[in-house]
């Protein structure tokens, strides 16, 4: 389930993903993926201005609306249980979209 992916090593993710943020800049559009990486990326961002993120996850999506002024582009599509994002892929989430970096 997502909510034992996003535990399993969270700590080393949560590093990776302070790395990561490093990349992201105010004003910047970027596509996260629905990894549990990913969502700890998106915890990591909450603070910067003027963002785009482009998801297929429910869970960063969410994330980013309550707590961040960041707009937020939730590509659709069924949805699945176990990863709580849609079906759509990374080539769904920037397909037409200029994307400056992919998570």
């Amino acid at each position: 389930s997502f909510s034992f992916r996003l535990a399993d090593a969270a700590p080393q993710k949560r590093d990776i993903a302070r790395r990561a943020a490093r990349l992201v800049h105010a004003g910047d559009t970027i596509a996260l993926d629905s990894s549990s990486s990913a969502h700890h990326l998106a915890e990591a961002l909450i603070h910067l201005r003027d963002l785009v993120v482009v998801t297929n996850a429910l869970p960063a999506a969410s994330l980013l609306l309550d707590r961040s002024d960041a707009t937020v582009v939730l590509i659709g599509g069924p949805l699945r249980r176990s990863s709580r994002a849609t079906m759509a892929g990374l080539d769904d989430i920037c397909f037409d979209r200029r994307v400056d970096i992919g998570f």
